[in-house]
């Protein structure tokens, strides 16, 4: 059974949403505008700076306005009430019982994907593996850094025809 949000909810994740698209947008008008200053300054070539906005090293608010929506999206996301619901997609079957992941598997995963290049290769195989816990994980970390490559990118090519390096 399906249950929607309630009008205070939907209200508050519009407003959460409105805020982040201010966020994104006004965070990638300046990352714009400052990247002759960052390029001048901090970064050696187009390509790390490219890298800066990337991680968030530059442009922090880019996420922050991802964030924002997402959290907008899963606050108007209806809710579902029954028996399947209240079991958690933290847990896998193990020999017949639900199994939790436990806090210091969870900060294992996190410090595997802090490596560079292992964690890509890690959210490859969790996305496109068999089933596993961390399948919906993997795939949204996936489709985060995709997200947030395409705006660097963008950015990238926008400082490049600006200033010309």
């Amino acid at each position: 059974m399906v249950q929607p949000r309630s009008n205070k909810t939907k209200v508050f994740a519009i407003i959460i949403a409105i805020i982040g698209v201010i966020i994104l947008v006004s965070s990638i008008i300046s990352t714009i505008s400052m990247s002759k200053y960052y390029l001048d300054s901090f970064y050696q070539s187009v390509f790390t700076y490219l890298l800066g906005v990337i991680s968030g090293q530059v442009g922090w608010g880019i996420h922050f306005g991802i964030a924002l929506i997402v959290i907008c999206l899963l606050l108007l996301k209806p809710r579902e009430i029954g028996a399947d619901s209240l079991e958690s997609e933290n847990t896998v079957v193990s020999k017949g019982k639900l199994k939790d992941l436990s806090v210091l598997e969870w900060f294992g995963i996190l410090i595997l994907l802090a490596i560079p290049l292992v964690n890509i290769i890690m959210l490859l195989v969790w996305a496109f593996g068999a089933d596993n816990l961390k399948k919906n994980f993997a795939r949204a970390n996936l489709l985060y850094v995709l997200i947030i490559a395409v705006i660097a990118i963008v950015v990238v090519i926008f400082t490049y025809q600006m200033y010309a390096y």
